[in-house]
């Protein structure tokens, strides 16, 4: 029942990074040698992305999923169980709790009536009970892990 809701999500953001020359990836010795700022690299924007997975919370393309796959994202773009793609666009951040909530983004005026889930609450959930998580990480369709509630209400600690 949860299987057409979940979705795989691909992000790309842009960073900086610095570029060594005298580095090349199977040797760091000229990297200690020439590591100091006149031989310093260089920097270049790169584009960096990250696959991660989601859960249609919501008939209109809610989605819920993991803040460190979107965070910094300038594109993100979301394929359904069905191989539809979409782009999405980030509506609100939980960092504590590296929670993320993105929105597909339809042509104006279009509407598509997608397949969503229920979201519980930890009343819902007693210790020991069996739980099942269903995602798509790296891109693969439909993978499924099984476990057991170990705490309720546990709090986390300040940062």
């Amino acid at each position: 029942a949860v299987l057409p809701a979940t979705v795989t999500i691909g992000a790309e953001r842009v960073a900086v990074k610095e570029v060594n020359p005298f580095r090349s990836l199977h040797d760091d010795f000229f990297s200690d040698w020439f590591s100091d700022p006149f031989f310093g690299g260089f920097r270049r924007a790169v584009r960096v992305k990250s696959l991660g997975s989601g859960i249609l919370v919501d008939k209109r393309g809610w989605i819920l999923t993991n803040d460190h796959v979107v965070a910094g994202a300038q594109e993100i773009l979301v394929t359904l169980s069905d191989g539809r793609i979409f782009p999405a666009k980030l509506k609100g951040r939980g960092v504590p709790l590296d929670l993320a909530l993105l929105e597909i983004v339809l042509p104006k005026g279009e509407s598509v009536d997608l397949p969503s889930v229920t979201l519980g609450t930890a009343e819902d959930l007693a210790l020991g009970e069996w739980a099942i998580a269903i995602g798509a990480p790296s891109n693969l369709e439909a993978s499924v892990t099984a476990g057991v509630i170990s705490a309720v209400g546990r709090r986390l600690p300040a940062r």
